[in-house]
């Protein structure tokens, strides 16, 4: 069985990973449609219906992120970086990787970042988070 440390998944937002993120996740749906009828002998039938899918982040608050670079030389964001992306409506291009993003298995799509939200607590650091609401299909590579 595969065993992948989750600090390897990082999500990147046009080009630039979310610095010091935490916590990166993808969830995918699918409504569904009854199309039960007196035919269907009390017992519910259902057909697929429209596809969905969310992916949250979190991570420390760094309002100088945007020009920095990880070890790898990817390009970092911030905060204020996505806030401003949030601000002026702009559709995005996002991708949830492990490792090298030029090799490694990967979720990619376009999407509209709809929430953020940022903690400060009393003697803690600081940290935000964020929705990115997809638009279109995810698509799955494993190269």
């Amino acid at each position: 069985m595969a065993k992948i440390n989750g600090t390897s998944f990082l999500i990147v937002v046009d080009g630039g990973a979310i610095a010091h993120s935490t916590s990166a996740s993808i969830s995918i749906d699918m409504d569904t449609v009854d199309v039960s009828s007196k035919d269907s002998a009390g017992v519910q039938e259902l057909i697929a219906g429209q596809r969905s899918a969310t992916v949250d982040f979190e991570a420390l608050v760094d309002f100088g992120a945007q020009g920095i670079t990880d070890s790898g030389g990817t390009a970092m964001k911030g905060l204020d970086d996505l806030f401003t992306v949030f601000n002026n409506r702009s559709a995005i291009n996002w991708q949830l990787s492990t490792g090298s993003f030029d090799g490694s298995p990967k979720f990619t799509g376009s999407g509209l970042i709809t929430s953020l939200s940022m903690d400060a607590p009393m003697e803690d650091v600081t940290t935000f988070s964020g929705s990115i609401a997809v638009t279109g299909a995810v698509s799955f590579s494993e190269s």
